[in-house]
């Protein structure tokens, strides 16, 4: 409700105000009634009010030396003012008007028919400059949240110090840096668990939005000045901020407290899991960016410990003076086994495996270092064999985009499993038919002949010998000299030459050998013997 003060020498006058409006009609309550300037000043140094009915001749303090005191102090929301007076004066009026008046009553005019206009039109103004005040409020709001969010995203990505940023952004981003050193924060780390669900794998940007709106809504709940920006595709960085003088359990309860929410209305709504690395406290800014590297580290312990955790400073297996150079673990016998077709391939397999092991819980990437090694050994093997990825791999993603998909140690394991299989069943595959290569170009070819006239590609070719296309491309060329296409083509051209020397039409002679368009047969036919159908034929 809108608050009501009536500055009034007159008890009978204000009385008069007090029980002539029905002010709860308008939304409003009278909480205070005054009899000077003075003391409606000293009430509203202590308490807020709306509107003020204000008689201009008073002892003390009149109307309008209240006005001009008013006028002075500086305050963002002054109230409304409506001046009474015994008589009309038109230089009080119009002196009132000047000082920030809003309407004028003549007490000779004190009626309810007179009265009620000028207050319902005082409340309306009123409640009009506060929805403003309230939108400029929502909007100052919202540019700082984007400030901090943008200030926070410099800071943990080491960025240059506001870079680019206008002057005003930037003078706003150092005032939040500076109040940071007046309370304590925490970084947490929230990763997206996406082996977890269907819903985790394809993270659009209304997904993420979704999932951030979620984070969101129970940060404000525990810790509405927190920021939270998305710092990766599928991982968002939280500061949390609380005051200096919480506790430290009380601060730990609440936090272990929040992550669990999160994790929860994650999985219950959207069906997300995230694994979480909290940081310890810190006092500043400029400890956000190292605090942030460490809870990035916990968070990676998912590798280790599966998915779907949140993980504390004191779950962190990692020393400080731990070496980040790591030795790769052999796949020399592994390799070799592979190449030769040896079955016992697997146990290698094993051995390095547990050599991996061996390494303990280090820094996820020193792991994935391992993983991309054997991947870079493996890609040589497969092309030294005259094959690529795809000859190996299902879907269309790289084996290093693949590997970066799986986030649990198990999974990797299973998935190179996987992948080796495949790799021993290719290569076997590609030393049987190396020895038979006389034998498979011979079936190509006679294929060729066979169907010379329809639609025929490399595609349709591989698939009825049994190998892949890049291998019989490679040993098509080796065995003619020639790329496919250009055999087909070569032979296409001769059987074209028989018919043109027998009397076929030429149209007739590109619909025999696969060329139903006549001007791209003629096209073709020149550029292999070079001369057009027509010049061969007549023997020019």
């Amino acid at each position: 409700m809108l608050r009501v003060l009536i500055a009034d020498d007159e008890p009978l006058f204000r009385i008069a105000m007090r029980e002539m409006i029905r002010w709860e009609h308008y939304d409003c309550e009278i909480v205070a009634e005054v009899s000077n300037g003075g003391e409606a000043l000293r009430y509203m140094e202590r308490h807020p009010v709306d509107i003020v009915i204000m008689d201009v001749q008073m002892p003390v303090l009149n109307g309008i030396a209240f006005l001009e005191q008013l006028k002075e102090r500086e305050e963002k929301h002054k109230p409304m003012v409506i001046v009474l007076s015994a008589y009309s004066n038109y230089n009080y009026v119009r002196k009132a008007f000047l000082l920030g008046a809003s309407d004028y009553i003549v007490k000779e005019d004190l009626e309810e028919s007179v009265v009620t206009p000028v207050i319902a039109k005082a409340v309306a103004k009123r409640k009009e400059h506060m929805q403003e005040t309230e939108q400029q409020l929502q909007e100052s709001k919202i540019q700082q949240k984007r400030m901090k969010e943008q200030a926070l995203l410099l800071i943990l990505n080491h960025a240059a110090e506001d870079e680019g940023l206008p002057e005003e952004q930037i003078r706003m981003i150092r005032e939040w840096r500076a109040e940071s050193s007046q309370s304590r924060q925490i970084l947490i780390s929230i990763w997206i668990d996406r082996t977890f669900s269907e819903e985790s794998k394809d993270l659009d940007s209304q997904k993420l939005r979704y999932i951030s709106i979620t984070i969101m809504q129970v940060l404000e709940a525990n810790y509405p000045e927190s920021v939270i920006v998305p710092f990766n595709k599928a991982e968002f960085a939280i500061l949390v901020v609380y005051p200096v003088n919480e506790s430290v359990q009380h601060t730990r309860h609440r936090i272990i407290e929040t992550v669990n929410t999160i994790s929860n209305h994650l999985r219950q709504y959207l069906n997300i899991s995230v694994s979480m690395g909290v940081s310890l406290p810190c006092a500043g800014w400029m400890q956000w960016s190292e605090h942030y590297d460490a809870a990035r580290q916990l968070a990676a312990l998912r590798l280790y410990n599966g998915l779907g955790h949140a993980y504390f400073p004191e779950d962190s297996p990692f020393k400080s003076s731990q070496s980040t150079v790591t030795p790769l673990c052999s796949t020399g016998e592994l390799l070799y086994k592979l190449e030769m077709g040896t079955a016992d391939w697997k146990g290698e397999f094993d051995k390095w495996i547990q050599a991996v092991k061996s390494l303990g819980v280090v820094e996820a990437e020193i792991i994935f270092q391992q993983y991309k090694s054997l991947l870079r050994e493996l890609s040589m093997l497969i092309h030294a064999k005259g094959f690529t990825w795809p000859d190996i791999l299902e879907h269309a993603d790289s084996p290093y985009e693949q590997l970066e998909q799986l986030e649990w140690m198990p999974r990797i394991h299973d998935w190179l499993l996987a992948v080796l299989h495949k790799i021993y069943n290719v290569l076997d595959s590609g030393r049987k038919a190396a020895d038979s290569i006389p034998r498979l170009i011979d079936k190509a070819k006679k294929l060729i002949e066979r169907h010379y006239a329809a639609p025929i590609s490399l595609s349709l070719v591989s698939q009825q010998v049994g190998v892949s296309e890049s291998y019989l491309s490679k040993v098509f060329v080796k065995d003619t000299g020639e790329n496919f296409s250009e055999y087909v083509t070569r032979f296409r051209i001769e059987k074209a030459k028989q018919m043109l020397y027998s009397g076929m039409k030429i149209y007739e002679v590109g619909e025999s050998v696969g060329y139903p368009n006549q001007t791209h047969f003629s096209r073709i036919f020149k550029k292999v013997t070079g001369k057009t159908p027509l010049e061969f034929k007549s023997g020019k």
